[in-house]
């Protein structure tokens, strides 16, 4: 069926409860002292405290208004302060949508609608039907052409026979043994007792379990408390391999057209789509323990950016975890210009490790300095030889530090492309395309003209803040200006695009 241009349509009727426990769960500790109110003093009037999210729920509902226009869809909303949306379809980049188990199970998704430039989506549409999505679909995407893609000459492709990337089970388990979720949440649940439980209470309640025990703790041998320890660490680590699967379960990425699409989630589908032409940079990020089972993550930063309430539904990552022989394909096929391997890198200035070394001087004297002052209050050791080993030592892990530092800093600069590669024990790497420069920043300390050295900063249209996408610190002075008048033309002579 065609879909229908110039109808008003409204939400699915089964929006009105799902908005409803949604509204009382953000508002869930007024919701429960309502209830409670009303339970102990036995006046039901406490339960009006909950109209306000069912009032919420039923005004949106009521109020809410969509309309495909020819060439731009319309969001009405409001009932004391009405508003109207109209958002051209050439500027929506994507439709991210959301799809609990209630909503699988009447049929039913949420859907933002986003733009290039915006922090929080233009539209949010909770909820409406996989057909009216469908609709929304082929409207949207159907009333414009695919532009040429950003990253190369050649233009789209179809939707590819098989997926870009799909995660197996092995990632999903290395995937969640590296992330060790369990591990949080048993710190913050044991936060809490500590800062809001009564602990006499909680003293109490624990003497009287250990009490119950068919066997006193104290007969326990050494190696029945290791295989309790044991024991109880496995557990920990299943419900952290839990967390992987419920939230990253059936992770694969599509190419459609110019956009990579994403599906994943076991409970809660989610599917969102990225246009490969907004990607502003690409990060390319290999921790430790990552190393130690050929794993690395891949993030994208993307125009705009998320503010708000869509943090929740953010994720820092394109890929969260892949083997380390699948990355150059992938990487081909998101961003053809970000050939790392083949970069043409180059060091800083290499007096850079002297400038790290001070500096890790006088990081390390404070750590081993505070040490010392503790050990040398409670006489364990004398004033003199201590502050004679502290500096040894401090001076010892900046040098130390200076050289891994200085050895895993490089740049390089193609005809395409920037990249950037630093970090010691998590190695990163960096690659911004030419034509997504925003502004070229060189910057210099004190130090830095003593040194003759400058820090060079660029900006892209991704939600950096305060954060510039690429840094380069130590280089020589004079490099820096001619680098950053040379980017400064490329992008002034490019084309730039969402």
């Amino acid at each position: 069926m065609a879909p229908e241009r110039g109808v008003v349509h409204r939400l699915h009727p089964a929006s009105l409860p799902l908005e409803l426990v949604r509204r009382i769960s953000r508002f869930g500790f007024y919701a429960v002292v309502a209830v409670v109110l009303a339970a102990r003093s036995e006046e039901l009037a406490y339960l009006f405290l909950l109209l306000l999210p069912i009032g919420g729920a039923v005004m949106r509902f009521l109020s809410f208004r969509y309309e495909l226009a020819d060439d731009r869809l319309i969001v009405r909303e409001g009932v004391f302060v009405k508003q109207v949306r109209q958002i051209p379809y050439a500027r929506i980049q994507n439709l991210d949508t959301t799809q609990g188990v209630l909503h699988r199970a009447l049929g039913v998704v949420d859907v933002r609608v986003q733009t290039a430039g915006g922090k929080e989506p233009e539209a949010v549409f909770q909820v409406i039907s996989r057909e009216r999505l469908e609709e929304l679909r082929a409207v949207i995407f159907g009333a414009r052409a695919e532009p040429v893609d950003a990253w190369s000459s050649a233009a789209p492709s179809s939707i590819d026979e098989a997926p870009l990337f799909r995660m197996r089970a092995s990632d999903l388990a290395v995937h969640g043994l590296l992330s060790q979720k369990g591990l949080f949440v048993v710190g913050g649940l044991l936060l809490v007792l500590r800062e809001f439980a009564d602990r006499d209470r909680v003293k109490e309640l624990f003497q009287s379990g250990v009490e119950q025990l068919p066997v006193e703790p104290r007969a326990l041998g050494a190696w029945t408390w290791v295989a309790l320890s044991v024991a109880g660490f496995a557990l920990l680590q299943l419900a952290t391999l839990a967390w992987a699967v419920v939230t990253l379960f059936g992770f694969r990425i599509e190419r459609r057209g110019d956009a990579l699409h994403s599906q994943y989630g076991l409970f809660t589908r989610h599917e969102t789509s990225l246009p490969r032409r907004r990607i502003q940079a690409l990060h390319v990020k290999q921790g430790l323990f990552q190393r130690l089972f050929g794993r690395v993550s891949v993030h994208a930063v993307s125009a705009g950016g998320v503010g708000g309430e869509e943090k929740e539904h953010a994720r820092p990552w394109l890929v969260p975890t892949c083997r380390g022989e699948e990355l150059p394909r992938l990487l081909r096929s998101v961003q053809p210009d970000a050939e790392f391997d083949a970069a043409p890198w180059r060091k800083v200035h290499p007096r850079a490790t002297r400038r790290l070394t001070i500096q890790g001087t006088l990081l390390y004297s404070l750590s081993f300095g505070t040490v010392a002052a503790v050990l040398i209050s409670t006489d364990f050791v004398p004033l003199a030889p201590t502050l004679g080993v502290v500096l040894v030592l401090a001076l010892a892990a900046a040098m130390v530090r200076a050289k891994l530092v200085y050895r895993a800093l490089a740049f390089a600069r193609t005809d395409k492309a920037l990249f950037l590669r630093h970090g010691v024990l998590t190695r990163r790497k960096t690659c911004v395309p030419l034509e997504k420069i925003q502004s070229v920043r060189l910057s210099q300390t004190p130090l830095d003209r003593m040194a003759r050295m400058a820090t060079l900063s660029i900006d892209t249209a991704g939600p950096g803040g305060q954060h510039a996408a690429f840094v380069v610190p130590y280089l020589p002075v004079r490099e820096a200006r001619r680098l950053s008048r040379a980017l400064t033309r490329e992008a002034n002579r490019r084309d730039f695009r969402w």
